[in-house]
């Protein structure tokens, strides 16, 4: 089977929304240099462009799934018959992850994220709908990404280099890590979300 024009736009898309990710995670980590000599003066704006990449990391995720768009379901359906079986488990698990919370993430990107909305209550909305899904939703979607086009590699190569992309050699951890981010998200307890909330926003 080739790459088709939805599948190549498709893996650009998933590029662009690791590259956020990753820069996420960069200012998260406060792996960035912090002086008056550089454009982050203080650990404030740090903070914020913390808060920035990650509404934008989850308008890229809704972006992945916009039907009016590139869009994973319908993208990925054609090939659903030559991918592995786990392939399907991961497509599949990574659907339920959107439906589960297509209507926060589009509440969060429609009032503050790709689009602004045309009232202040719009920020209301939009900032309200990250305590709609849990904190580390955002590490389960990029970890089942990795997965899944993992075994859509095996099948049909990409055009272009991922740059970034793991290696089959952590396909075991990104499975075991996997599992352990669904026990976190299943577990309702507060102090497991208070920790969650800490490291999400990096304060």
């Amino acid at each position: 089977m080739n790459e088709t024009e939805q599948l190549y736009l498709l893996r650009f898309r998933y590029g662009r929304t690791v590259e956020i990710f990753i820069a996420y995670k960069t200012f998260l980590n406060r792996q960035v240099k912090t002086d008056e000599n550089s454009y982050c003066h203080n650990d404030e704006i740090v903070k914020q462009i913390t808060h920035t990449l990650l509404l934008t990391f989850y308008s890229f995720v809704y972006s992945l799934f916009d039907k009016s768009g590139t869009d994973f379901i319908s993208t990925t359906d054609y090939y659903v018959e030559s991918l592995t079986e786990e392939g399907v488990k991961f497509r599949e698990e990574l659907i339920q992850i959107w439906n589960k919370n297509k209507v926060a993430i589009s509440k969060l990107r429609n009032n503050i994220g790709f689009h602004g909305g045309l009232k202040l209550k719009s920020h209301d909305v939009g900032y309200s709908a990250l305590s709609e899904f849990h904190p580390f939703t955002s590490e389960l979607i990029i970890n089942q990404l990795a997965l899944f086009f993992m075994e859509m590699d095996k099948i049909i190569p990409p055009t272009e280099d991922y740059k970034f992309h793991v290696s089959p050699k952590d396909r075991a951890l990104l499975i075991k890590k996997a599992e352990d981010l669904k026990q976190r998200i299943n577990d309702k307890s507060l102090d497991n979300v208070i920790i969650a909330l800490r490291k999400l926003y990096g304060s």
